[in-house]
């Protein structure tokens, strides 16, 4: 529970950046007046670029050396890491959800960070674990059927959204 409540912070904190879902959510509710219609926005910009949480679970759940190796070799993005909205440094949105996981997930921590590792040997740049890898970790450790991480997602942007919304 006190990941799922750290994350659920960490969402809260991240529908206040320039991202796409929120940009979406505040477009599709000016144009349409309905709620919904701007939620569901938001959540049409999920996916390769904008919060690929199912795409990092998987670069958790099966990624090896190789295949992060190859992935950089042909251009790909790594899912799960590198912010576009914090530089050269862990997202500081994400730190509590770290220490968590060092202090009581030991297994999942080391695993982020090996990745990390080998996307710093073979891209020779620092792209640190972003939203959607804490969000995939937690799905993980919650026991979230694969394929309905976007679940806590969801659970953690709402009540920001339902503010937004009063807003307007």
């Amino acid at each position: 529970m006190k990941l799922i409540e750290l994350l659920m912070e960490a969402q809260e904190a991240a529908v206040f950046r320039e991202n796409a879902s929120t940009h979406a959510f505040i477009i599709a509710a000016k144009a349409s007046d309905n709620f919904a219609q701007a939620v569901a926005a938001a959540l049409m910009t999920i996916g390769k670029f904008h919060a690929p949480i199912t795409a990092a679970r998987n670069i958790l759940e099966n990624a090896d050396k190789s295949f992060i190796k190859d992935a950089i070799a042909a251009g790909t993005r790594i899912p799960g890491y590198g912010s576009s909205f914090v530089k050269g440094g862990q997202d500081p949105i994400f730190d509590k959800i770290d220490s968590e996981l060092l202090k009581n997930h030991q297994q999942h921590h080391a695993r982020i960070w090996e990745i990390f590792s080998w996307i710093k040997e073979y891209k020779k740049t620092d792209l640190y674990p972003n939203a959607a890898c804490y969000t995939a970790v937690v799905s993980d450790i919650s026991s979230v059927p694969f394929g309905a991480e976007i679940y806590l997602f969801i659970q953690g942007r709402l009540p920001v959204y339902v503010n937004l919304w009063g807003q307007l």
